[in-house]
C-alpha cells in the first residue's frame, strides 16, 4: 500500500495510472486488479488513513479524562502525531477526497464531519463550563481540523 499512497501524494489522483503504482511499488499490474480500477484503490487509501487518525484519536481521547482544555490538548496532539508520523497518508487524506465519485463521497463526507465533530464537541464543552471563552466556537473547530503538516526540503526557505 505503501508504493500507492506514495505515487497519489506525489503526482495526484488525476495524474496518476495503475502502471504507474505498479510501477512505483515493484510489482505487477495484474497484482493490482485486485481492485476495480483507480478509484476502488484510492478508496481502499482513504480508508486506511481515515482509521488510523481515528484510531489515534480515540486512544488519545480515551486516556484524557472530562477535562475540555486536556482533551483538546490530547486530540491535538494525536493529530499533529498523525500527521508529521505519517505525511504521505495524511496528505492524501486531506486533499483526495475531492477525486472521489459520487458513490464513495458521501462515507468520505461523513468521516470528514466526523472529525470535525470530535473537536466540536470538546470545544463545546468547554465553553458551556467556561473552560474556553470564545465567542466563535465554529471558527475554532474549523481552524483546529485543517491543520495540515508539509515538511520542507533542507533548502526551502521557511
Amino acid at each position: 500500500m505503501r508504493g500507492r499512497r506514495k505515487e497519489f501524494s506525489e503526482q495526484g489522483y488525476g495524474a496518476t495510472s495503475i502502471r504507474d503504482i505498479a510501477q512505483r511499488a515493484g510489482v505487477s499490474l495484474s497484482a493490482l486488479y485486485y481492485y476495480k480500477g483507480r478509484q476502488e484503490l484510492l478508496v481502499a487509501i482513504l480508508d486506511e488513513g481515515l482509521d488510523a487518525y481515528f484510531d489515534a484519536c480515540d486512544e488519545a481521547l480515551e486516556s484524557a479524562g472530562d477535562d475540555p482544555a486536556e482533551r483538546l490538548e490530547a486530540i491535538v496532539a494525536a493529530t499533529v502525531r498523525f500527521r508529521t508520523g505519517h505525511p504521505v497518508m495524511s496528505s492524501i487524506v486531506l486533499t483526495e477526497g475531492r477525486s472521489l465519485e459520487a458513490e464513495y463521497l458521501e462515507r468520505y463526507r461523513r468521516n470528514e464531519e466526523r472529525a470535525s465533530q470530535q473537536f466540536r464537541d470538546i470545544i463545546d464543552k468547554g465553553v458551556e463550563e467556561g473552560v474556553f471563552l470564545t465567542p466563535y466556537p465554529d471558527d475554532v473547530s474549523l481552524a483546529l481540523t485543517v491543520v495540515e503538516y508539509r515538511p520542507c526540503a533542507p533548502d526551502d526557505e521557511v
